[in-house]
């Protein structure tokens, strides 16, 4: 295969994914809804999706994606641990991967109270 030959065949792939991106949040943001409703299992799947658009996300030259899924993937790992971070995990409104086509929920570890001097 040459260089163009394997360009193509690139494009072709990145512009799948693309495709494919709105039904993944879509199945991610349906797995946080599960999570919320107390479905502790639905944690597993969407750290699987996460980890994917993780991985392919940079693979596939989505950098921004990428980052805020590893950013996100960190802290489901911690939720996912024997021993979760102290205070639990907890929902907060931060938002990773907005724009067209929604944006899933970001899970993120409770800050340590601020002490008042």
């Amino acid at each position: 295969m040459d260089q163009d030959a394997i360009r193509a065949q690139l494009d072709r792939l990145r512009a799948g994914f693309a495709a494919e991106l709105p039904q993944r949040l879509a199945q991610a943001d349906a797995l946080l809804a599960a999570l919320r409703a107390g479905d502790g299992e639905a944690l597993t799947g969407l750290r699987m999706i996460v980890h994917r658009l993780h991985g392919t996300g940079g693979t596939m030259g989505f950098a921004a994606l990428s980052d805020a899924a590893a950013a996100l993937e960190a802290t489901l790992d911690a939720c996912l641990r024997p021993a979760p971070p102290a205070g639990g995990c907890r929902r907060d409104r931060g938002r990773a991967g907005g724009g067209e086509g929604g944006g899933l929920t970001v899970l993120r570890r409770p800050r340590p109270p601020r002490s008042r001097r």
